[in-house]
């Protein structure tokens, strides 16, 4: 189907912005240590979770109110997930300690549990540091990573680093690996600070600047590294053995892997 430009600001409300709160909304249940990052799919209404560390691990599947519906051995040591909706696929990005990476396509059913294997879309290290987690933007059809303070932009068409970029962050520290996108001018790139305090950052694309900051509420924690997640508006925390999930963005504001606000 044809998507609309999740750019395109005259379809949104004015003054539009994620929260200055997040609030507790959702929670994803047998979350390994090490968790890599959370994906959602708005075609199948599911979550899925993978874990860092090693290919023997499952990739799990979740429904749209958190319920757990199925593991899959997929033989993938996971780093990024996302779902592409210009292709309505589910991908990932795995661990690389040389030219050994790749982008990599799984096989979904109608129901959207894993129905055969993976197909390899890029070959090579289309990442800045070995452990580094992707996500997808849409809007330019680029692959995204952060990195020490600095933002990398890899082709979706065939895995060339488009841009290593200095941001400003002023005061805060994120997670090492992990980064997610809105689809939302002004707000695109998310990271998740774990010090001197715990919030959501946004950060503008263009100015490379951060534009919003979005607390946390008590007892929340951003590990340093992995364990946290950004899809369908919500921020995911590891906790005790589930992925805590935050809404940060608005219902308007939700863009459910490219398509536009209602």
């Amino acid at each position: 189907r044809a998507l609309a430009c999740a750019s395109n600001l005259s379809s949104w409300p004015a003054m539009a912005k994620p929260y200055d709160v997040a609030e507790p909304d959702i929670t994803l249940p047998d979350i390994p240590c090490n968790s890599a990052t959370v994906a959602y799919s708005p075609m199948y209404e599911k979550y899925y979770t993978a874990q860092a560390g090693t290919a023997s691990y499952p990739l799990r599947v979740y429904g749209a109110t958190g319920d757990a519906v199925s593991k899959h051995p997929i033989n993938t040591d996971f780093r990024g997930l996302w779902w592409n909706p210009m292709s309505e696929t589910l991908q990932a990005n795995c661990y690389s300690s040389g030219n050994d990476g790749a982008i990599l396509e799984f096989t979904l059913g109608e129901d959207g549990l894993v129905a055969g294997g993976k197909n390899v879309l890029i070959r090579g290290k289309t990442q800045a540091d070995n452990q580094s987690q992707l996500c997808f933007d849409w809007d330019a059809n680029e692959l995204l990573n952060y990195h020490n303070k600095r933002l990398y932009r890899w082709s979706m068409k065939d895995g060339s680093l488009i841009a290593e970029q200095a941001l400003d962050l002023g005061p805060h520290t994120p997670n090492l690996y992990s980064v997610g996108y809105t689809g939302v001018a002004g707000f695109e790139v998310v990271l998740f600070a774990h010090k001197p305090v715990c919030k959501v950052l946004f950060v503008d694309k263009s100015t490379l600047k951060v534009t919003h900051e979005t607390s946390l509420p008590e007892g929340a924690h951003v590990a340093n590294s992995f364990n946290v997640g950004f899809a369908n508006g919500r921020v995911f925390l590891n906790r005790e053995g589930m992925y805590a999930g935050y809404r940060v963005l608005p219902d308007d504001l939700i863009m459910l892997g490219g398509l536009p606000p209602k």
